[in-house]
């Protein structure tokens, strides 16, 4: 089931002031199953789409939606060392299945992203550069696309290429197997398959500690 639920931007720049403040807030507040999409605040304004909306039954999944999107690119969150989940992904033009356990020994930089992610639009030109420069050291980007259209995804890949390794999701089981709560949403995983580090967003700020994490994998022996 799809629903798309408009909301009013008013007071999106003070939320995403206090941002830190409320992301343990909106993840209590977001069952496991629940995948969270943010859309363009430029579309009259804020537009979130939830699947699974079975698990969110309770009032304040509505509020927690609202902040997701509002926060839209600011939350970090700590994450249990835990393995990478099976998912099934196909490599977007060959349609080659892509596992974890064939990119085992290399750190991998999943990035979950979708066309109406504004966030992801800033995001791919670093994980492009950073995917080129580190991939003979190991580095591999994997960008899950999410979207339910594939021509919206090809209308952004179009506009901004990249040479990182872009899949699709046929199953749509690997956000939830991950526990995916927004969009862009990136999950670093080492050498020998634990996912150890999570983002929920992204923002340029941010470059420093994303690389610096990604170098702290690189150094990491198998």
């Amino acid at each position: 089931m799809h629903l798309r639920k408009s909301v009013a931007a008013v007071g999106a720049h003070y939320l995403a002031a206090r941002a830190p403040e409320q992301c343990d807030k909106m993840s209590q507040g977001l069952g496991a199953g629940a995948l969270v999409y943010c859309w363009d605040f430029g579309k009259s304004g804020v537009y979130a789409s939830m699947h699974y909306l079975k698990l969110c039954l309770f009032p304040r999944s509505w509020l927690a939606l609202l902040l997701a999107c509002l926060t839209q690119g600011v939350c970090a969150k700590e994450t249990p060392i835990r393995p990478a989940p099976a998912c099934q992904l196909s490599e977007w033009a060959s349609g080659q299945a892509v596992t974890w356990q064939s990119l085992r020994g290399k750190v991998v930089y999943v990035d979950f992203w979708a066309s109406w992610c504004t966030s992801c639009v800033q995001s791919f030109p670093f994980l492009d550069a950073m995917a080129k420069e580190l991939s003979a050291q190991g580095l591999a980007v994997v960008g899950v696309n999410l979207d339910e259209d594939r021509a919206e995804a090809a209308a952004f890949l179009s506009k901004h290429p990249v040479g990182f390794t872009v899949v699709t999701d046929a199953a749509n089981s690997c956000p939830q197997a991950f526990g995916v709560e927004g969009m862009p949403a990136a999950y670093l995983i080492d050498r020998k398959g634990n996912i150890r580090f999570q983002h929920l967003g992204f923002r340029r700020d941010q470059t420093e500690q994303l690389r610096q994490q990604v170098e702290q994998l690189l150094h990491e022996p198998l």
